[in-house]
């Protein structure tokens, strides 16, 4: 199992690593349309996995904010006052064409 399954599902999930996150959490979530789920991790660099891997293992050094596919692989990490980065990711992923 990896870190970011418990994510898994019909939908994005930007997960912010740390307290400045959240504001640009909420940014992502008032601005994007579609079927999102958020999470705030309020202490960056504590959150482990099942082999013990910190956070650092996926790019996350600090502050971020990191967007998990709906099949629980990491599509985007960016700082975490990035929201707009992370609405531009889903922005054009509706640019493409049906099945990819």
């Amino acid at each position: 199992m990896r870190l970011f399954d418990i994510f898994r599902g019909p939908h994005f999930t930007p997960v912010g690593f740390g307290l400045s996150s959240r504001s640009p959490l909420d940014a992502v979530r008032d601005a994007w349309p579609g079927p999102l789920r958020t999470c705030l991790i309020a202490e960056a660099g504590t959150l482990t996995d099942d082999n013990g891997h910190a956070a650092d293992a996926y790019g996350i050094t600090g502050e971020a904010m990191v967007l998990v596919r709906p099949d629980g692989h990491l599509a985007l990490t960016v700082e975490a006052h990035e929201s707009a980065a992370v609405l531009n990711y889903l922005e054009a992923l509706k640019a493409l064409p049906p099945g990819r």
